[in-house]
C-alpha cells in the first residue's frame, strides 16, 4: 500500500522534511481509498439482501407506499 501511495500521492517536500510522517499519511490515504472501493463493490449484494428481507417481512422503505 505504501508503494502505491508513494507512486501516486507523495508530497516530496513533506517526505524530505518528515519521511516517516509522510509515509504514514500515504498508508492511511491508500487504506481509506481501498476500503471505499471494497465497500462500494459490496453495495449491489447488500441492496439485494435488503430487498429480500423487506419482501420477507412485508416492509417498505419509509416514504414509499405499497401499491
Amino acid at each position: 500500500m505504501i508503494i502505491q501511495g508513494y507512486r501516486n500521492f507523495l508530497d516530496p517536500e513533506a517526505y524530505a522534511a518528515e519521511p516517516v510522517a509522510e509515509l504514514s499519511r500515504l498508508y492511511r490515504l491508500v487504506n481509506r481509498v481501498a476500503g471505499y472501493h471494497d465497500k462500494r463493490g459490496a453495495l449491489p449484494t447488500n441492496r439485494d439482501r435488503l430487498e429480500e428481507r423487506r419482501q420477507a417481512t412485508g416492509r417498505t422503505p419509509r416514504g414509499h407506499c405499497r401499491g
